[in-house]
């Protein structure tokens, strides 16, 4: 489970649910990584299972990509040029934005 003190904003707003989660980790890896679906399930905080059970929906919808086999492992990339992925990356932005707005707002202030 992921540590409650480091849940992305996108979490915070959307709610933290296993595919939320999923995204999340895919969308903050996108520019350093392909990723195995272990590398997923343990990034995402989820179980091998449920993983299994909600990736297929992210390789029917063309919104991750094969992009190499290390071994046994296919590794799996973001599809940048889906519009809903582009659609995500910017939604996900927007609500990290959100949440340091709040969290700067919502700091207390020191006294001097």
């Amino acid at each position: 489970m992921k540590n409650p003190r480091l849940t992305s904003g996108f979490l915070k707003l959307f709610g933290d649910t296993p595919t939320n989660r999923v995204w999340d980790h895919l969308i903050l890896s996108r520019e350093l990584f392909d990723l195995s679906m272990t590398n997923i399930s343990e990034g995402s905080g989820i179980s091998w299972n449920t993983l299994k059970k909600i990736f297929p929906f992210f390789l029917e919808e063309k919104l991750v990509v094969e992009s190499r086999n290390v071994g046994r492992a296919t590794m799996y990339r973001l599809n940048m040029d889906s519009p809903r992925v582009a659609f995500m990356v910017r939604v996900h932005g927007e609500a990290s934005k959100l949440q340091a707005k709040r969290t700067r707002t919502s700091a207390p202030k020191e006294s001097a």
